[in-house]
């Protein structure tokens, strides 16, 4: 994992292949085309994909002759996983998802609707929080889901990623 996230890294560490992945971002490039419009050498533009490629990041269909780049969008996301906190947890048989999100964290900041909770700050870090049991997403709020069995709870924070700008003007 930690593998990755570097070799991730060191991708990201030109200029040239930024802006390749921000025009990925919009859609797919053959080499050519991103040649032409980076005004740069095949052989460079397909040194910097090869160093995409290798990290994950970039992925190469083939469609006839042509061979089309599109990014990864989850292995860009990967880099996210080095900032992961992992607990192990004894819990009581009956015990909620918020039962055991305050035993691991110093302060939780909670909105109330009816007898459900909704999680907006886990140790000061403010925003619209989910979480999953075992890599399925529960429609319960986090005090109504009971634990009854070893589960594996994975907290999501919902992070706004910008994909689309667009500024309109009447």
């Amino acid at each position: 994992m930690k593998d990755n996230v570097v070799r991730i890294f060191k991708a990201l560490s030109s200029r040239t292949r930024i802006r390749i992945l921000r025009m990925l971002f919009k859609k797919s490039y053959s080499i050519t085309e991103l040649s032409k419009l980076l005004k740069k050498s095949k052989v460079t533009i397909s040194k910097h994909v090869k160093i995409m490629e290798d990290a994950g990041i970039v992925r190469r269909k083939i469609l006839g002759k042509k061979h089309v780049l599109e990014i990864n969008r989850d292995k860009l996301y990967e880099i996210f996983s080095i900032f992961n906190n992992k607990y192990n947890v004894k819990a009581k048989h009956g015990e909620t998802v918020y039962d055991v999100l305050k035993r691991i964290s110093r302060e939780i900041k909670v909105r109330k609707r009816n007898d459900s909770i909704f999680v907006y700050s886990i140790d000061n870090d403010e925003g619209n929080f989910i979480y999953e049991i075992d890599n399925n997403l529960p429609m319960l709020p986090m005090n109504k889901f009971v634990i009854k069995k070893d589960v594996k709870i994975v907290i999501k924070k919902l992070v706004p990623i910008k994909l689309k700008e667009i500024n309109v003007k009447v």
